[in-house]
């Protein structure tokens, strides 16, 4: 979608440029008119791409896709929206990514003492067995889970390292 809308724009341009070096009039309110039509289209696509996608790998690839297109995204300020937008999920992933770690350390430690319990034939207190399935079944969610939302934090850092050195 990025792409067609861009190419649209940079064909329209071309299309000027060519007409304007061969002396050819072109009424300027058209093409002001017409350019405006076809940015409007490239910021509609982006606001579109920035509303759905919400995968950080397909953001990273907007966004150097934008960065290719520069001339013509560029007037939607698309790298910056798509590097943010990345930049945004990316720490709402890697925040849920320490949350998960703290939770996988908290069912290791419950899993340790109920088998150390079990060996002694006794049970877990009541709200301590029940956190162990909560975490139990919150495991197996993850488990189910897209594979870009379950990974570790140092894999989102590495990705935000990749967005940032696109902006640059």
């Amino acid at each position: 979608l990025l792409a067609s809308a861009c190419n649209d724009l940079a064909e329209f341009e071309a299309q000027v440029l060519e007409d304007e070096r061969l002396e050819i009039a072109r009424d300027a309110a058209a093409v002001t008119s017409e350019r405006t039509a076809l940015v409007g289209r490239v910021e509609s696509v982006c606001s579109v791409l920035l509303a759905k996608v919400g995968n950080p790998n397909h953001l990273i690839n907007l966004l150097a896709d934008a960065r290719k297109r520069d001339a013509e995204a560029g007037k939607c300020g698309a790298v910056e929206k798509f590097g943010a937008k990345a930049l945004e999920v990316l720490e709402e992933l890697q925040e849920k990514a320490a949350e998960v770690a703290e939770e996988e350390r908290e069912l290791s430690s419950l899993m340790d003492e109920h088998n150390t319990l079990v060996a002694q034939r006794k049970t877990l207190p009541a709200d301590k067995e029940s956190r162990r399935q909560e975490l139990i079944f919150a495991k197996g969610v993850r488990s189910v889970q897209l594979s870009w939302q379950t990974r570790r934090g140092s894999d989102y850092n590495n990705m935000a390292h990749k967005v940032v050195e696109a902006l640059l």
